[in-house]
């Protein structure tokens, strides 16, 4: 039985043993675009798996979730390289935004208002004077 420490914890020898992905001859190039924000079940597709949950998974027991947090960058890339493809409000930039705000804040040290002040900024076009 497992104790409070061992809550979630996962017996990494058994998932590689059991792990398609971990057998598969293009892993790593599965965990790369994990990573860099593509789609579990476009991943999956692509590489042959049962489905999205396989990659979700394999990435919870390698501990890829934080990395893929990290790289939020790519997931930015990826939105701006869509932008000119479609439509943008100012509420889907603010919806887009809220989710990574709190941690960019508590990571960068960003006040709130300076952040605000920078997604107005882009919004309207209206940088301030450095």
């Amino acid at each position: 039985m497992r104790n409070e420490t061992d809550k979630g914890a996962v017996n990494v020898g058994r998932h590689r043993r059991s792990c398609t992905i971990c057998a598969h001859e293009k892993c790593a190039d599965v965990e790369a675009g994990f990573v860099n924000w593509e789609s579990p079940a476009k991943l999956a597709e692509e590489y042959g798996l049962a489905d999205r949950t396989t990659v979700y998974r394999h990435a919870h027991a390698l501990g890829l979730f934080e990395k893929r947090k990290r790289n939020v960058r790519a997931a930015l890339e990826r939105i701006i390289e869509k932008s000119g493809e479609v439509e943008v409000t100012a509420s889907a930039v603010v919806a887009a935004i809220q989710p990574t705000r709190r941690s960019t804040l508590r990571d960068t040290g960003l006040s709130a208002m300076s952040m605000s002040t920078c997604c107005a900024a882009m919004l309207t076009n209206k940088f301030p004077e450095p």
